[in-house]
């Protein structure tokens, strides 16, 4: 049996999530066709010997990917992107001792890859809320 074996997650005409405490590898692949992955890291483990560094790589065709971080990870993002937007957005933080590194390595075609910490999902999210609420316009406005 492999030391680390290797995780796979994929989102075919559909979409994948990951949330909570769930087991990574150490290395992952992950494949959206026509669909989404949501991997929430921050609680996620891996078995075995910790390892320093984890390996992923994420295929996108028409879809999107969106790999949520915990605080303070050192995150080497690498990939080729076709027609198709992509974001590393980790604020530069102390790396807590333990914490393996993560290489992400994509190949994206039409669709969107998104690297993040949970705090900048957290500053976002609060901004969209009050987009679709309709809460921008001041109250002088007519409604």
């Amino acid at each position: 049996m492999a030391k680390h074996p290797l995780a796979k997650m994929s989102a075919v005409l559909g979409r994948c999530r990951r949330t909570g405490r769930w087991r990574l590898g150490a290395r992952s692949t992950v494949l959206a066709v026509f669909g989404s992955a949501r991997l929430d890291m921050r609680h996620s483990f891996v078995e075995g010997d910790e390892p320093t560094e984890l390996k992923m790589k994420v295929t996108v065709l028409f879809g999107s990917a969106v790999l949520i971080l915990p605080e303070g990870a050192e995150v080497r993002p690498s990939g080729m992107s076709l027609l198709s937007a992509e974001w590393v957005d980790v604020p530069d933080h102390p790396v807590p001792s333990g914490l393996p590194t993560l290489e992400v390595e994509w190949t994206c075609v039409l669709g969107r890859v998104h690297v993040v910490t949970g705090s900048v999902l957290e500053k976002a999210a609060p901004e969209k809320a009050e987009e679709k609420a309709g809460h921008d316009r001041t109250d002088d406005e007519p409604s």
